[in-house]
């Protein structure tokens, strides 16, 4: 299918999967003009079905008028054979009209709702349930007070339901943005206020940013400013008075990238981040939080023909308050990476150490410790001859954690991470494409004292997983794919003195599946195959050996379907899978997803 037929589908399908979050509070029109698109996802699987769905339509009926419409919608399910299961929904909608009234003004009025529930499916059931209603509604204008300086007001009313209580009142938002641009310089400013009384309640927030981006002839340099407050009132239950919530906090943050001469660039980046909150439940409990942390990086990287050489310092400091006690943690970071480019082969290595300290400055916790780790990572990328690319990946990760009191020098512990890949790509027509992969990882947590003699906390978890697909081209139209992959997992106990291994439980897996395809079009698709896979684990007890604790068996055809008509497309793929687990009767249950919708 061609790239174009694909883009509309895949940026849908990142906006459905990711729920992304739009504006609570009514506000006019954005000035860019977006496309308008409608999507639907149905997603189903053994114990979860989920329908997701979002909608946009960004219309100008004449030049001076602007409607905007947005709605997404999520509703989960989840069943079971041992429970009825439950039932969310999670719905965020947003309208908002705008009329040009003089070339510096317009009138503008907009409508938003968020809507969640969390229940049990079953309403003869009881159980506990979540749910929030809350639609705002406003209008006002919108002005443009100089070339670089417009502002949007609005009064309303809104309705809130919260723990089976609602309330209604009246709200006032505002904003404002400042933007300044010359050949180096771009400023950008922006401001809200959003004051808001649900009956008796109050929840008033506000908010200031700044960024400022340079860029000179040799680096470029970025300032971030930003401040918020919020204070509000919350309901956690009908029959308790409204938590007061109350937050505050600060950010600083400059970059600075600077090319020394040609090839050589240094860059460095601080910040300081201050936030503090604090609950207040108006029944005498009170809880608060302070937080301070600041950064600094500094990294010089060299660039000569198809050589890479790169040195980094990093550091960081988190200071926190709760309820009186003070935490205080630094981590300090060297960092080296280079890469080189010889013949046919691309090498890159990694390497990086870091220790991490921990202060809790009270004479009754014993939790201060330091924290070293050690990591190495390379790859090697090889065209062993035409038709043939290998990837190899070596990685090393050493971690050990030390207790500064005695009291908790029982848990200073190692933990080793072992891992190597190879993949190798073989293409040996433009028709066949064969890929087999290899990787085996081990990971050891190895403690420094086993106080107890008769039980080892030492562990050892080991992988390996062997796998092979392919893909064949049977004509203009057919193509075939198969694969199949084994894995194979260990744990136990472990002896780090002897090197020695005690083990406690195993697990096999393997799955194959098969499919053939055919392309009717460029913009159409479709596949059937069949699928299979099998996972099974056994517990080693001493005296008794091993004995069989886990076995699932499924197999099952598959379907996969690919449409896109002009501005239309729909996208699919699933299978009926038929299950056994330890011999059991059967379960059978539809497992994928489907995708519709229209951008135009």
């Amino acid at each position: 299918m061609p790239t174009r037929a694909i883009q509309f589908p895949l940026l849908l399908l990142a906006v459905l999967g990711a729920a992304q979050v739009f504006a609570d509070v009514p506000s006019p029109p954005s000035a860019i003009h977006a496309r308008d698109s409608l999507a639907v996802r149905v997603e189903e699987g053994a114990e979860l079905t989920r329908w997701i769905g979002a909608l946009r339509l960004d219309d100008g009926s004449d030049s001076l008028t602007r409607l905007v419409t947005r709605i997404q919608w999520t509703t989960g399910l989840t069943h079971s054979n041992a429970s009825d299961g439950r039932i969310r929904h999670d719905v965020r909608w947003n309208n908002a009209a705008a009329r040009a009234i003089t070339r510096s003004m317009a009138l503008w009025g907009g409508v938003t709702g968020q809507h969640y529930t969390d229940r049990l499916r079953s309403a003869a059931t009881s159980g506990q349930e979540n749910s929030s209603h809350v639609v705002r509604g406003g209008f006002g204008p919108t002005v443009q007070w100089t070339p670089y300086l417009r502002s949007a007001h609005s009064l309303g009313v809104l309705h809130e339901t919260r723990a089976s209580k609602s309330d209604e009142g009246v709200a006032t938002w505002h904003s404002g943005e400042f933007v300044l641009d010359n050949s180096r310089d771009h400023h950008n400013g922006a401001f809200h206020a959003d004051f808001e009384r649900p009956g008796s309640r109050t929840g008033n927030e506000a908010g200031l940013n700044y960024d400022l981006r340079q860029d000179f002839d040799a680096a470029s340099h970025r300032v971030d400013v930003g401040i918020d407050w919020a204070r509000r009132d919350l309901v956690s239950a009908a029959s308790l008075p409204p938590q007061l919530r109350e937050e505050k906090s600060l950010r600083f943050a400059d970059d600075l990238t600077y090319g020394v001469s040609p090839g050589a660039t240094l860059r460095g980046s601080g910040d300081v981040r201050y936030s503090d909150t604090s609950i207040d439940d108006r029944r005498g409990s009170a809880s608060r939080l302070e937080e301070i942390e600041s950064g600094l990086f500094a990294e010089m990287e060299v660039r000569r023909s198809r050589h890479l050489a790169a040195v980094s310092a990093a550091l960081r400091n988190t200071s926190q308050n709760i309820r009186g006690e003070i935490l205080s943690g630094q981590k300090a970071e060297l960092a080296a990476r280079g890469a080189t480019k010889l013949l046919a082969t691309e090498l890159a290595l990694e390497a990086k150490f870091t220790k991490y300290t921990l202060d809790t400055r009270s004479d009754e916790n014993f939790d201060d410790r330091d924290e070293l780790g050690w990591r190495v990572e390379a790859n090697a990328r090889s065209r062993v001859m035409p038709g043939l690319t290998s990837d190899v990946q070596v990685l090393v990760d050493l971690n050990h954690l030390v207790y500064i009191f005695s009291k908790n020098s029982a848990n200073n512990r190692w933990t080793r991470l072992f891992l190597l890949r190879s993949r190798f790509v073989h293409t040996p027509s433009r028709s066949v494409m064969h890929i087999p992969e290899f990787r085996i990882s081990a990971n050891y947590q190895d403690y420094d004292f086993e106080t107890n003699p008769r039980q080892v906390r030492s562990t050892v978890f080991r992988r390996l997983s062997i796998g092979d697909s392919l893909a064949l081209a049977l004509g203009e139209r057919w193509s075939a794919a198969l694969s199949g992959d084994y894995s194979l997992e260990e744990l136990g106990r472990l002896y780090w003195a002897e090197f020695e291994e005690e083990r406690s439980d195993q697990t096999n897996g393997a799955s194959a599946a098969i499919s053939f395809a055919r392309k009717f079009s460029p913009r159409a698709l479709a596949a059937l195959g069949f699928a299979y896979s099998r996972r099974a684990g056994d517990r080693f007890d001493q005296g008794s050996g091993a004995h069989r604790v886990i076995e699932i068996e499924s197999t099952g055809p598959t379907a996969r379907i690919e449409l896109s008509s002009g501005q239309w497309f729909c996208q699919g793929v699933g299978q009926w899978v038929m299950q056994s687990e330890l011999g059991r009767d059967q379960l059978q249950y539809i497992s994928g997803s489907l995708m519709a919708g229209r951008a135009w």
